[in-house]
């Protein structure tokens, strides 16, 4: 009876070490845990989201555009750092061959300053009737030293052909940067009509200072197209100060509490209204003309 005892107390022992949990079992829920976890990690990261292209925003200066818009200008201006930073490389290449080319050029003129000082007299034809040989001896010589400078001359040509293309090159790389630079800032510019006016606006804008149309035809820089852009619009202002200063006489000037005031547009929204309208949209020209008055 005892030993049947003991036995049933071990097996009701092991049949409750059956039902505890391993630490296998242990490990494994806890790996379980540390999924559902991740899952819900993952599931806040996909939650989170960011502005999208279209989404508006609003500038420093008051006008507003769009997250596209400032992405679009982010990358642009890199991309034109990145041009620009290339040709600040070429141009360094290009300085260092042309000083070579310069040194080149310096042994080049010694050379032929050498060569045309042993060029002997060419042999007379009386020489030839009384001592054909020496003649001959002669001529050899001569001839000899001529096709020396003929060749030297020509190398001296070839080497300032190379030089001027290189520049030319480097001139057109700079040039086309510019202009998509300009293009850039200016979207107007893709128009060919817009171009012909802007041109014939900046001719007779700078005119005044001494200007004449093949220096404006010279300016590639694009900062001097945004200098000479707001030029032509201080004038066209400044051009219509009187009428607007006619026409809002009489008139009582907006308090800083009245509805005229609410959601003002900015100076620059005004002169880009201007800028669009040839200087014909009246209500944006009075209201830059009360900056300055």
């Amino acid at each position: 009876m005892e030993e049947e005892e003991i036995l049933n107390s071990v097996e009701d022992d092991e049949e409750e070490e059956d039902e505890e949990v391993s630490p296998d079992d242990e490990d494994s829920e806890e790996d379980g845990d540390t999924e559902d976890d991740s899952e819900d990690e993952s599931q806040d990261d996909e939650e989170e989201h960011f502005a999208g292209n279209d989404s508006k925003v609003t500038l420093p200066d008051g006008s507003v555009t769009t997250v596209g818009e400032l992405v679009r200008g982010n990358l642009r201006e890199k991309d034109y750092t990145r041009k620009t930073q290339e040709i600040a490389a070429n141009r360094k290449e290009l300085e260092t061959r042309h000083a070579a080319l310069a040194q080149q050029e310096q042994v080049l003129d010694l050379a032929l300053e050498i060569t045309l000082a042993s060029i002997p007299e060419e042999p007379s034809n009386q020489l030839l009737m009384t001592n054909p040989m020496a003649y001959w001896q002669h001529k050899a010589i001569f001839d000899q030293r001529m096709q020396e400078v003929a060749g030297l001359i020509q190398t001296k040509q070839q080497m300032s052909e190379a030089q001027e293309a290189q520049q030319t090159q480097a001139f057109s790389q700079w040039a086309e940067v510019e202009r998509d630079r300009a293009v850039e800032l200016m979207p107007e510019l893709r128009n060919k009509e817009v171009v012909q006016r802007f041109n014939n606006d900046i001719i007779g804008a700078v005119s005044k200072y001494g200007f004449n149309e093949e220096d404006v035809a010279g300016i590639f820089d694009h900062r001097f197209l945004l200098l000479a852009r707001d030029v032509i619009e201080y004038q066209k202002i400044m051009a219509n100060k009187p009428k607007a200063v006619q026409k809002m006489k009489g008139k009582p000037p907006l308090s800083p509490t009245s509805k005229g005031s609410t959601n003002k547009p900015s100076m620059r929204s005004d002169l880009d209204r201007l800028r669009k309208s040839q200087g014909k949209d009246t209500d944006a020209l009075d209201r830059v003309l009360d900056k300055f008055l």
